[in-house]
């Protein structure tokens, strides 16, 4: 297994987009988006709870009912009628399009797809998407070619008329309807990312005096990049939205959120005081809206930054029982078992979430996995999840103290495995990347393993030791 997550990872390299956190950021987004839109005449997905069904019903209206950004209708797909294997798999891949992988995207972001009737109509996309308010329409082709479903796919901008992007997926016949999830996961995320591309270039050519809130809040992607300083933009251009909206739930929730991502990443200036304000924040959010996602993740993240590792997994828990299967919460909840010492928890967890094809998420899940054999003694495993993990990661992710923690992570592993040459050749490594690290001490001080449980942390320094890193108190 550990060998084939080093080949999934070097396959995957060229899928190579942005840093986990930053995908993290965009799932707050989507989520943002998806709660900012009401539809009233087309069908949305149920929630996938008892307790979201029971809080519904006192939902406040987001925004205005009439507000279409970011609005989408999946039409009917068109299937030979005299096929009627052919028309069962066209109305299955659209229900999976909409009821089952969009609210649960392992991408980052989450678009409201919504279905419209299915009844037959001589109307142009363009008229059924005015018709029903929403900003773009995909409509789609299911034909046979040879032994195989061939699915052609459209995104259309329902006000212009324009083609914004085409989609293709294939599967072979004989086989369950629509088997293959991974694909037609990364179907709706390239419709996602179009659609998104198209919104941010309106509102970019906007004059930021005509911007609302929520178009302060679409723009502020823009802002997500893994740096101090543009974390501290980004924090500031959700302040702009708030400023604008400070009684709108989801902007709490999203302005909650932004605090925790810079806490998260360890690039605030005053980490109590944006935990603080992120708590208050969030709490408003749910007391409006208990179901209120991102006001739960954004929770989450402040509890794991206060290392109360147990009240952020039962946040994690507490999201699940509103999303189940919410793949970036489900991570969050691996980690933090981790950080608990929970190590057989984090590895059957880990072995039981679906694969997908984005590297950002595979050096974290290969981190996990690797900090799980860590501490079960499976040293041989720990090394080839780090080595795993280094494939994966962005080249730029190197550039922070996580990013570069793998590294220190799998020296130790090395050394505990007594390939203490290893070790010391990736610790060599490690020094090069991080040049003000002379012991182990400066290794703590700058925030290594600060997440990992004593059981991983006392492995970790031991093999540090091993591999000839010199520890704080006797060199000094």
């Amino acid at each position: 297994m550990s060998t084939a997550l080093v080949k999934l990872a070097q396959h995957l390299s060229r899928l190579r987009r942005v840093i986990a956190a930053i995908a993290g950021v965009g799932a707050i987004l989507g989520g943002l988006i998806s709660y900012w839109n009401v539809y009233k005449t087309v069908r949305v997905n149920e929630p996938t709870s008892q307790i979201a069904k029971d809080k519904i019903a006192v939902r406040p209206a987001p925004w205005s009912a009439e507000d279409r950004r970011m609005t989408v209708a999946v039409l009917p797909l068109d299937a030979p009628k005299d096929d009627a294997d052919a028309v069962d798999y066209a109305n299955a891949l659209a229900d999976g399009l909409i009821a089952d992988l969009v609210p649960q995207r392992f991408i980052g972001s989450v678009l409201p797809f919504s279905m419209v009737a299915a009844e037959p109509t001589t109307e142009a996309p363009e008229a059924i998407g005015r018709r029903l308010k929403v900003a773009f329409i995909v409509q789609g082709v299911v034909r046979r070619r040879g032994g195989s479903y061939d699915s052609r796919f459209t995104l259309l901008n329902v006000e212009t008329g324009a083609q914004i992007a085409t989609a293709h997926m294939e599967e072979p016949t004989g086989t369950p309807p629509v088997s293959d999830r991974g694909a037609l996961l990364d179907l709706a995320g390239n419709l996602y990312d179009s659609a998104f591309d198209a919104e941010m270039k309106r509102v970019q050519a906007m004059p930021e005096a005509d911007r609302d809130a929520r178009d302060l809040i679409i723009a502020s992607r823009a802002l997500v990049q893994p740096s101090k300083p543009m974390a501290d933009k980004f924090v500031a251009a959700v302040a702009r939205a708030y400023a604008k909206a400070p009684d709108e739930p989801h902007v709490d929730a999203f302005y909650a959120h932004a605090l925790a991502y810079r806490v998260e990443n360890r690039w605030s200036d005053d980490p109590a005081d944006d935990i603080a304000t992120g708590r208050q924040l969030a709490e408003r959010a749910l007391s409006i809206d208990p179901t209120n996602i991102e006001a739960w993740r954004a929770k989450q993240k402040m509890f794991a930054a206060e290392k109360r590792y147990a009240e952020a997994l039962a946040a994690c828990d507490q999201i699940l029982e509103i999303r189940k299967n919410y793949s970036d919460v489900l991570e969050n909840r691996i980690e933090n078992l981790n950080s608990l010492g929970r190590a057989q928890e984090a590895l059957n967890s880990l072995n039981n979430l679906r694969r997908r094809p984005f590297e950002d998420h595979l050096y974290y899940i290969s981190l996990y996995y690797g900090d799980a054999y860590m501490m079960l003694g499976r040293y041989s495993d720990a090394v080839a999840s780090y080595r795993a993990a280094l494939v994966a990661a962005p080249s730029d992710s190197f550039s922070s103290v996580a990013g570069k923690e793998v590294l220190l992570k799998q020296v130790a592993a090395q050394a505990q495995l007594g390939q203490v040459e290893e070790a010391k050749k990736t610790l060599v490594q490690f020094l090069k990347a991080a040049p003000n690290t002379a012991d182990i001490g400066d290794a703590l001080r700058q925030g290594y393993f600060q997440d990992d449980a004593k059981i991983l942390l006392d492995k970790e320094v031991s093999g540090l030791r091993q591999a000839g890193l010199p520890d704080f108190m006797q060199s000094r």
